[in-house]
């Protein structure tokens, strides 16, 4: 993949797609921090949910001092999403097994699937077709994987540039402070800024919380944001969904599997749980 430069000493893409002088995002601790902890019954450990944009190469240099508990540029990583061209599809009894390359890296992506199941999961998905992961990083036998809760099929090129523009963006609010810091540096200045706002859907001042239901359908802009306020890091029941919306449980249902693919929401307890992932 080749790419505009983005400059800078930040890990700036490179257009032979090596992305930098040392193949990608060498420093970048990039990542969105989701409001609310998880804690264990005896209340003595909370865990945050997070969800950042990456590459890959950020996701095999992260750190992992502790099994289980993966660390980029300090800040705790759980569920990642990134982009990156399909190589390999290697179909096994439980999961598809994808090899996944954004140009920084490789990784494979296990997803799931019902063995019963007559198809698999995303028969659209295809070797040299581009696809946005949305998933955790796991470690296995001394590597690491990601276990894909969503692939979905990139239709728009302009999305990879997005991802990588967005990543740049929350890299910047970790190292440098967020973006209100830089608001006083004149209109340049506060142009620049203001693009990272839109990028991080409410980061700073600019952002919005409009952003996070951009593209949405009506009813899973309804069910996100009734999850939002609920803010129950275990999730709400597709079943409690539907009575306080007064929406069917068919279309909760839908606007569940959209939120998911969308990498706006996640399944929590059982499938029928989700909680947001919001960009706070």
């Amino acid at each position: 993949m080749a790419y505009s430069n983005y400059g800078g000493n930040d890990g700036g893409f490179t257009t032979t797609g090596a992305y930098g002088g040392g193949g990608g995002f060498t420093s970048f601790g990039g990542g969105t921090q989701v409001s609310g902890t998880q804690g264990t019954p005896g209340g003595k450990t909370q865990k945050s949910f997070t969800l950042r944009p990456v590459t890959i190469k950020q996701l095999n240099d992260a750190e992992q001092p502790i099994e289980n508990d993966f660390r980029i540029d300090d800040v705790e990583v759980t569920h990642v999403t990134f982009i990156g061209q399909i190589r390999n599809i290697s179909p096994q009894p439980t999961n598809i097994l994808y090899k996944m390359d954004d140009g920084t890296g490789t990784i494979e992506v296990k997803q799931w699937i019902n063995p019963e199941a007559e198809a698999p999961k995303n028969p659209e998905l295809e070797e040299g077709r581009y696809a946005r992961v949305t998933g955790a990083l796991k470690p296995a036998g001394g590597k690491r994987f990601v276990a894909g809760t969503t692939l979905r099929l990139v239709t728009d090129m302009n999305e990879i540039n997005y991802h990588f523009l967005e990543a740049v963006a929350v890299h910047l609010h970790y190292t440098r402070g967020p973006v209100d810091q830089f608001m006083a540096g004149g209109g340049a200045r506060k142009a620049v800024t203001s693009g990272v706002d839109v990028a991080m859907g409410g980061m700073g001042g600019g952002g919005g919380s409009g952003a996070s239901f951009a593209g949405l359908s009506r009813h899973a802009a309804t069910v996100l944001q009734f999850i939002k306020n609920e803010n129950n890091n275990e999730g709400v029941a597709v079943e409690q969904i539907s009575v306080r919306t007064k929406l069917g449980l068919s279309e909760v249902l839908k606007a569940k599997d959209e939120l998911v693919n969308e990498g706006r929401a996640f399944t929590t307890v059982d499938e029928n749980h989700i909680a947001p992932m919001d960009y706070d």
